[in-house]
């Protein structure tokens, strides 16, 4: 399979037409579809341009950690946007695809799902196994500051395999197996579409994204033990801050802590 070759994908486009996004650009396996877009992005790309894949041979998530799934098992797709707002608010995008994406599943049946912070869609009653993660990406390794971008992309799993290893079984969940049917394609346009709203609020009203994804976050109003470099912090999560961090109260002392990177854990009992 040659790898890194796009084909066009007029269908999408002509779906997506209005959107502010597209054109899309469809591999059948690539390393990954960020690292792709924020080359194209260094090159110049517009805003809006999109990468989808069957498969990803070097998918990421985030600290570093690989993402691999089977072709036709997933949804693999980055966009590149260029927001009409502060630079500090471009970290939003990251919140702003959890809505839309959290929006779009439970559209297509998909019951009892949530956001995790900062980036994953879990199933809280299947003991947090994850849907979705989401990367995003700042780019600005260019001399043009009008160069600069915010990559997005977001692995969904759609169909589960007729195979699964047991370790990844216990740590995923797929649509299919929480009540959606949705075909991949179609999945695409609908977070493309929500997408597009959301990052209009970041530009016109980004009061209203924090509340919409505070509404729809499992992390919220829980213990959590944070695991950060060289330190753990044991807390309860009060708050998602302007700049879209976690704010923790300490157990130890009762201090507010902004996170704005870090393993999540969601401490047991927990119910909403």
């Amino acid at each position: 399979m040659e790898l890194d070759v796009p084909t066009d994908r007029p269908d999408l486009d002509a779906r997506l037409a209005g959107s502010g996004f597209g054109p899309v650009r469809s591999f059948d396996a690539i390393g990954s579809t960020n690292t792709w877009l924020a080359d194209q992005a260094r090159r110049g790309a517009g805003s809006g341009l999109i990468a989808t894949a069957g498969l990803q041979t070097a998918g990421r998530g985030r600290l570093g950690r690989t993402w691999i799934a089977p072709t036709g098992s997933a949804l693999l797709m980055s966009v590149l946007v260029r927001p009409s707002a502060p630079i500090d608010r471009w970290p939003l995008a990251a919140l702003a695809m959890g809505i839309a994406s959290l929006d779009a599943v439970t559209t297509a049946g998909a019951e009892g799902a949530w956001l995790k912070w900062p980036n994953d869609l879990i199933v809280p009653a299947s003991e947090d196994r994850k849907i979705a993660g989401i990367l995003a990406e700042l780019v600005t390794n260019t001399n043009d500051p009008e160069g600069r971008a915010v990559v997005v992309g977001i692995g969904t799993n759609v169909n589960r395999p007729p195979e699964v290893d047991p370790e990844v079984a216990a740590r995923a969940i797929w649509l299919d197996d929480v009540g959606a049917d949705i075909a991949i394609d179609d999945l695409l346009v609908e977070y493309v579409l929500g997408f597009t709203r959301r990052v209009r609020q970041i530009e016109v009203d980004p009061t209203s994204l924090l509340e919409d994804y505070r509404d729809r976050c499992w992390t919220l109003d829980r213990d959590v033990r944070v695991e950060l470099p060289g330190s753990v912090l044991l807390g309860t999560a009060i708050d998602i801050d302007e700049s879209g961090r976690l704010v923790v109260r300490a157990h130890h002392d009762g201090a507010a802590v902004a996170v704005s990177a870090g393993d999540v854990i969601h401490v047991r009992p927990a119910s909403r």
